[in-house]
């Protein structure tokens, strides 16, 4: 069981750098993956958890959401500020569909990554937790509302996983 989750872990990041990849050179008319220009700056990123030492910093720029995100169940995090990357998907230009992805470097204690993406009232969440943890969304979740932009989401929903449940509330925008 730990070696199949262990896989799932390695599935989710290289599926990311193939949907970049592969949306490096679009048709015209085809959805296209926008990531953060900018690299440069100190992050007003912090977060806070059972074992979180405090806040830490990463690169950050005007192309940095703005996450206000708390989790509560399972674990408990507050992650407030500037940090993560979002991942539009874009036709023309226009964002056809919202992304966004989280680590352990950008707030600590998320772990490995969290994925969150969708349109309307359909959001998918993965959160590859600390310890070997998972929480995956199933279609029937409803966890949240993309706006009409979809450059922001609202979460306010139960996500269930290993070892429980997780709660989502707050909300994520990107510029």
């Amino acid at each position: 069981m730990l070696a199949m989750f262990r896989a799932r872990s390695l599935t989710a990041p290289l599926l990311v750098a193939l949907v970049i990849a592969g949306c490096s050179s679009p048709a015209a008319g085809t959805p296209t993956l926008v990531a953060p220009t900018s690299q440069s700056g100190q992050s007003t990123a912090a977060a806070t958890a059972p074992a979180a030492t405090g806040p830490t910093s990463t690169a950050a720029g005007s192309s940095k959401p703005t996450v206000d995100l708390t989790l509560t169940g399972w674990k408990s995090i507050t992650a407030k500020g500037t940090a993560g990357m979002c991942q539009l998907a874009t036709n023309g230009g226009v964002p056809v569909a919202f992304g966004f992805l989280l680590t352990e470097a950008d707030y600590p204690g998320f772990g490995t990554g969290l994925y969150i993406n969708g349109t309307g009232t359909s959001v998918s969440i993965k959160w590859y937790a600390p310890n070997n943890q998972g929480f995956v969304s199933g279609a029937a979740d409803k966890l949240g509302t993309v706006s009409a932009d979809n450059r922001s989401i609202t979460l306010s929903g139960d996500l269930k996983g290993s070892p429980g449940t997780e709660h989502f509330e707050g909300t994520i925008s990107c510029p």
